[in-house]
């Protein structure tokens, strides 16, 4: 398999076919004993990276698969005993098609977030509005003091005031684990988990 990706001879497939006989042959050498389906799909994002067909490995293609996972494994089977690539080809690029326009929608979704929660940590916190805690924010589900400390972002009174402020403005919403409160971008968490 590994040869097949840096042939350069099957450079001349158009990648995305080439994702799709090298997800097949993952799949068919089955070389872990749990996980090889997670694992097959983060080689597709990866290849796509390396092709430069992506900038990021965000195009995951887990929900589709699993949604059409009755069809994904006829497919496979499809090609083992009858050499039906025509078929398993289709499935995937249409997975690709599919997910890759999901995956734009949350994208665009979440920076439209992202500028409307600027607007309202601008107003909940003032002239101590920092851009770098929205930042964090977006990179981490959940915010707590400590966290703020560790990233040298606010001293511990600062950073409890801060969260205070959000939670007030509904921004974000505590919650207890232990003895640890986290407050959780929750409206970041709603839009993640819808497909």
């Amino acid at each position: 398999m590994e040869r097949f990706i840096n042939n350069p001879e099957a450079a001349l497939l158009d990648p995305l076919i080439k994702m799709a006989f090298i997800h097949y042959q993952f799949e068919a050498i089955h070389p872990f004993s749990d996980g090889n389906g997670r694992t097959g799909r983060i080689v597709n994002a990866l290849y796509l990276v390396q092709q430069e067909l992506l900038s990021q490995p965000v195009l995951y293609l887990s929900s589709y698969i699993v949604k059409y996972k009755t069809e994904y494994y006829q497919l496979l089977r499809g090609v083992t005993e009858k050499n039906n690539w025509h078929d398993w080809v289709m499935y995937i690029l249409t997975a690709i098609i599919e997910t890759a326009q999901l995956t734009t929608k949350k994208i665009k979704n979440m920076l439209s977030l992202k500028e409307e929660m600027e607007k309202r940590m601008k107003q909940a916190l003032g002239s101590s509005f920092s851009y770098d805690l929205l930042q964090l924010m977006f990179t981490l589900p959940y915010l707590k003091i400590e966290l703020l400390e560790k990233k040298e972002m606010a001293h511990r009174q600062t950073a409890s005031t801060w969260l205070k402020k959000l939670t007030d403005a509904d921004i974000v919403k505590p919650q207890k684990i232990g003895r640890t409160t986290y407050f959780v971008n929750y409206k970041l968490m709603e839009l993640l988990s819808t497909d």
